[in-house]
């Protein structure tokens, strides 16, 4: 009897241990709190293109959330904290983003003295508004401090002794922003930062980063990659599941090719392959870098229907009606220099994608008082659709469009009418198409037809647009047999057209012979 006594009192004391222990682990957060939503680096909602892809119901308290799909991002800075534009974050939440990218938490902000820590009230503004609405966050991290710089100036390198002092610094930013009530995942080291930093002059600051080092083969991208080597062990120690992004890289060009017409040289696109040949593969987790196209200037700024559809990259000679986005060029760009180190297993973030009002900062055929304007607005409405389906396609983890309110005309938002642009709409139902996919493929099932198919359940939805005939001879559309009848087609109404419905997507009579022209045709057809 002694004995069953003694036995049972050592189960209960046993039990009374392990209820002592969870619990002290997770006060210290060792287990997931339960306001904690799932690590995107770690939970089944991890996206990865052309993947079947997981949305699951986390419950936060009584309330049941579906974590949104990451793979739809937007960038927005001061605008998150602007209340005069009609609630920015919400908006982007209700057209499907699923991050939000913002430059960004400047270290001579918060250091500007070595051991300081001043953190910005403005960046934990930002990041709560995104989890506010379920959000992410891509955190961008930049400004290097007077007494830490290299080459005299806040958008360039680290001087090797204050490698150190960053480290220690990203440990404690990681350790700030990867739990409650923050929950940021990815950190993203500078922007832009294949850009020579002789561009800069000395004591001016910029969003863009200035790494780049005419005077090496490889442009200081194995410098970046030493900077990498002291900070990556010191974010994996704060947080291992937190994500380390190489700064999102210009790719003005491809160096491994003869120079686009202007330019005498692209060295600064070997900076990727600096890092990697510097020994930095080991120290990211993701490259991050950016992918703009060119609203192509008409050759009569009054006649809108020349400018329908039509854009261009010369830099990476790409163009609307013979490569796609441009996008794609960069994608395959990135992929060839990972595996040519043996880092294919990274995933990629094109975290600035957007269309600009021409190559050369002149926007007036974008001015509303050409009726070009229109033709740039329905053009980058299509561009939204052409860009997010061709990222979808090669595989990349994030397609984050620049920016909520834009630069060079490529907002979703008009802030100073106040309400979004008509490219907002195709965002919004391209996302609610294609979001859920478990695959996509490559379409041309007529001759001048570009398109992508993409696996639903219960559906394919294929998008189809035209790239041939001749505009001024009103050519503009061609027929394709899809072999049966499809479920539904949508059809994109002109902003500009004079009907209720103008700049929107509205269903379109379904037949199995389908006229497509310059706007991407949205078509929903049995498995």
């Amino acid at each position: 009897m002694k004995n069953n006594i003694l036995h049972t009192l050592r189960q209960v004391s046993t039990w009374l241990i392990i209820v002592v222990i969870v619990s002290l682990l997770s006060s210290v957060g060792v287990f997931a709190q339960t306001d904690r939503p799932p690590n995107p680096a770690t939970d089944p909602d991890r996206i990865e293109a052309g993947t079947i892809q997981f949305l699951p119901l986390v419950s936060r308290g009584s309330v049941q959330i579906s974590i949104p799909n990451p793979f739809f991002g937007v960038e927005m800075s001061s605008e998150m904290t602007n209340s005069n534009l009609g609630g920015p974050v919400d908006l982007s939440s209700r057209m499907g983003a699923g991050i939000i990218r913002t430059n960004g938490l400047l270290w001579s902000t918060v250091e500007p003295n070595p051991g300081d820590r001043f953190w910005d009230p403005e960046i934990d503004q930002r990041i709560l508004s995104a989890r506010k609405y379920n959000l992410s966050t891509i955190l961008i991290i930049r400004s290097t401090p007077t007494w830490a710089q290299k080459a005299g100036n806040f958008c360039g390198p680290i001087a090797a002794d204050a490698l150190d002092d960053f480290a220690n610094f990203m440990k404690d930013v990681v350790a700030r922003y990867s739990g409650s009530p923050y929950y940021v995942t990815y950190y993203e080291l500078w922007n832009e930062p294949d850009v020579d930093a002789a561009a800069f002059a000395a004591g001016v600051d910029s969003p863009f980063g200035c790494w780049g080092d005419t005077g090496d083969t490889n442009y200081g991208g194995g410098y970046y990659a030493t900077m990498l080597s002291y900070v990556y062990p010191a974010i994996k120690q704060a947080n291992p599941n937190a994500q380390v992004l190489v700064g999102g890289l210009l790719l003005d060009c491809n160096p491994y090719v003869a120079p686009p017409p202007g330019k005498t040289n692209c060295n600064a696109g070997r900076f990727l392959e600096g890092i990697l040949a510097g020994g930095g593969g080991n120290y990211f987790d993701g490259v991050s870098y950016h992918a703009y196209e060119y609203f192509t200037k008409p050759a009569d700024m009054n006649i809108s229907i020349n400018g329908l559809g039509v854009y261009a990259n010369p830099n990476w000679f790409s163009s609307w009606n013979t490569t796609g986005p441009v996008l794609i060029a960069k994608t395959n760009f990135v992929k060839d220099v990972l595996n040519k180190y043996g880092f294919g297993n990274k995933y990629l973030v094109n975290s600035e994608v957007g269309l600009l009002c021409g190559g050369d900062g002149d926007d007036l055929w974008c001015n509303p008082a050409y009726n070009t304007s229109l033709a740039f607005q329905n053009t980058k409405a299509y561009y939204v659709v052409q860009s997010y389906a061709a990222a979808f396609w090669s595989k990349i983890k994030m397609n984050v469009w620049f920016s909520f309110l834009g630069w060079r005309d490529s907002g979703l938002y008009n802030s100073i009418l106040l309400k979004p642009e008509v490219a907002y709409n195709a965002y919004k139902f391209l996302h609610q198409e294609i979001s859920s996919a478990t695959g996509s493929i490559s379409l041309a099932p007529a001759a001048g037809v570009k398109g992508y198919e993409f696996t639903k359940t219960g559906k394919r939805v294929w998008i189809l647009w035209y790239v041939g005939g001749d505009p001024n001879n009103g050519n503009l559309t061609t027929n394709v047999n899809l072999g049966s009848t499809p479920q539904s087609v949508w059809r994109w109404v002109n902003a500009g057209s004079g009907t209720a419905n103008d700049g929107t997507y509205q269903p379109a009579t379904a037949s199995q012979i389908l006229a497509i022209g310059r706007a991407p045709v949205i078509i929903e057809l049995n498995p």
